[in-house]
Parts: structure tokens; C-alpha cells; sequence
């Protein structure tokens, strides 16, 4: 549920951006304000995104481990 408004949110973000920029110009502060929040907000999915895949929690459990290890080492 949180990808599909996320994803509604970041199509909107950017015809805005579009929009703003068609009116105002490429260089103007509001569509550089509006790039932004989109970089943000795919920066957001990706890290839901990668929250739930496998990998990424084989690769927490990883360094997980390397963590623990490291801390036994330099304890005893």
C-alpha cells in the first residue's frame, strides 16, 4: 500500500516539476525546490524497497555477524 502512494506522490512531484519548468524556465529556484523533493522521495522508496527485499536482509545479517564478531574480538 505504502509503494503505490509513494509512487503517486513522486508522479505527481514530478509533472509538477515539468509544469513549473515549462512556465518559469529550467533554472528557476521552484523547480530546483521541486527536484529535490523528488530526489527525496525516490531516495524514501528505494529504502522501503530495500527494506524488504532479501537481500537486504541477508545483507543486515551480514554485517550483523561481522558486528558481533569484531566486539568478541576486542572484549576478550
Amino acid at each position: 500500500m505504502w509503494k503505490r502512494k509513494l509512487e503517486e506522490k513522486i508522479e505527481a512531484t514530478r509533472k509538477k516539476m515539468e509544469d513549473t519548468a515549462k512556465v518559469l524556465g529550467i533554472g528557476h529556484p521552484k523547480v530546483y525546490q521541486l527536484s529535490v523533493e523528488l530526489d527525496e522521495l525516490h531516495n524514501e522508496w528505494h529504502q522501503r524497497h530495500n527494506r524488504n527485499s532479501s537481500f537486504y536482509t541477508y545483507h543486515k545479517a551480514i554485517v550483523h555477524a561481522k558486528e558481533e564478531s569484531i566486539y568478541y574480538r576486542t572484549v576478550v
